[in-house]
């Protein structure tokens, strides 16, 4: 990531006070532009190589999505949830019945937790958490393996129908950081619906007085802004930039068809009797 010194910091754009240095490097010359480590850079020295969150050396990654929800809903999305999982399960076991006979192979959930917590409504305009009502925070962390990225892993169906459930059903709003592009630019649920309109206002206007260039806008909050849909491509779902509309936005061997549980949403649903395609 690099991190640049703004234009209002310079010489040229301060009068009457000494231009702020940013950045200077050991021997205290001033520098204008600077590289900032990594997260990996900064906290792995201590681990490295053996690091839980290496994917090289664990040959897996995990996956993050969380939302925030009212508490007051709490109980019904939890029922969602549990349907989505069952039905999906459900499904696998079927099919592995069929293969290798039943009961012979048992499908489960792959490794990873999740976790509710909850909290108080905040004043912050662009807390997940804004408003008066209590909330829940709910997230999803799973473990999925690196070693083949062409091919879907095991929670794939589940976790499309369970952000999109979120999103769109319970007006849930992504923490900032441990969702996907995809969840950001849904093309029918827009984040930015799911805060009170007086709070995006007044973030405008507040970037309007302050940042009239936007400089510090980053650009997956600008598409939000705009309630801009997704870029589609060839394999989109694969890379977490999309939910599918067409079947060439999944991966291979799957195609694109209303969830079993709730139609209204669209995943990649796997249409081979071959457990190999879903790791």
């Amino acid at each position: 990531m690099f991190a640049h010194r703004p234009q209002c910091n310079s010489n040229a754009g301060i009068s009457g006070r000494e231009a702020v240095i940013l950045f200077s490097g050991e021997d205290g010359t001033p520098i204008s532009h600077a590289v900032v480590p990594t997260n990996y850079a900064m906290i792995g020295p201590e681990c490295a190589p053996n690091c839980i969150f290496n994917a090289q050396r664990t040959k897996s990654s995990a996956e993050d999505m969380e939302f925030t929800i009212k508490v007051s809903q709490l109980e019904e999305w939890v029922e969602d949830v549990k349907a989505v999982v069952k039905a999906e399960l459900q499904e696998v076991q079927d099919r592995l019945d069929k293969r290798y006979g039943e009961g012979k192979v048992k499908r489960c959930l792959p490794p990873g937790f999740m976790w509710i917590r909850f909290g108080q409504g905040s004043k912050s305009l662009l807390a997940t958490g804004a408003g008066t009502e209590d909330v829940a925070f709910v997230q999803w962390a799973h473990l999925t393996t690196a070693m083949f990225p062409s091919k879907s892993g095991k929670q794939f169906t589940m976790i499309q129908t369970i952000e999109q459930l979120s999103l769109c059903k319970y007006k849930a709003r992504p923490h900032w950081g441990k969702n996907h592009v995809r969840v950001f630019r849904h093309p029918k649920c827009h984040v930015r619906d799911n805060y009170p309109a007086a709070n995006i206002d007044q973030v405008i206007q507040m970037q309007e007085r302050h940042d009239p260039q936007k400089v510090f806008e980053p650009e997956l909050f600008s598409h939000l802004l705009k309630r801009d849909g997704p870029e589609y491509s060839d394999l989109c779902t694969l890379h977490y930039w999309c939910y599918c509309r067409k079947d060439h936005h999944c991966p291979k061997r799957h195609t694109c068809q209303p969830s079993p549980v709730f139609p209204e949403y669209k995943v990649c649903r796997l249409v081979v009797d071959n457990q190999y395609d879903e790791l």
